[in-house]
């Protein structure tokens, strides 16, 4: 089965489930929209690119820095979330990475993965656990390749209480 396939099927589960969960209200965690992506300065072998943002949605075919976007999350519980993002190599090949935490400083990374190098957005999504009821988390997804880091805009929601 062609891989670009499956990574569609898996990203279309992702957005068909967060819609199901947002529309039957099954969770009672609080959304907060993100502010503007992050960039870091661009590491070699890239060091005139001047971009400031991670989510161009457009590929120019062109290796470069990945494109980042965190999407949000499709459930909540007391103790658990499963984060969603997307992630588009830009033709090197990409490591990505969640960030969680209590405040937006962040401090947890979880889920540190390898994507083979490629121009197609890959959904990417994680559980996280051992979360404290009735708190509010910060989150954002992460990814860097030879030509620089990039981080998505974050977000934050409340635990559900126990």
């Amino acid at each position: 089965m062609n891989k670009n396939y499956v990574y569609w099927i898996v990203g279309a589960i992702v957005v068909i489930g967060i819609g199901y969960v947002l529309m039957q209200g099954g969770s009672s965690a609080t959304l907060t929209p993100p502010t503007e992506d992050v960039t870091t300065t661009p590491s070699t072998p890239d060091t005139t690119d001047t971009s400031t943002s991670g989510t161009t949605s457009v590929s120019t075919g062109t290796p470069g820095k990945p494109i980042v976007t965190t999407i949000g999350f499709a459930s909540v519980s007391s103790t658990t979330v499963m984060v969603v993002g997307n992630v588009i190599p830009e033709g090197a090949k990409t490591t990505y990475w969640f960030e969680y935490g209590p405040t937006p400083a962040l401090g947890i990374s979880v889920n540190t993965a390898e994507i083979v190098s490629g121009y197609k957005k890959i959904g990417v999504t994680t559980s996280i656990v051992g979360l404290k009821p009735s708190t509010q988390y910060y989150f954002r997804l992460g990814a860097k390749n030879a030509y620089g880091t990039v981080y998505g805009g974050p977000y934050s929601f409340i635990t559900a209480a126990q």
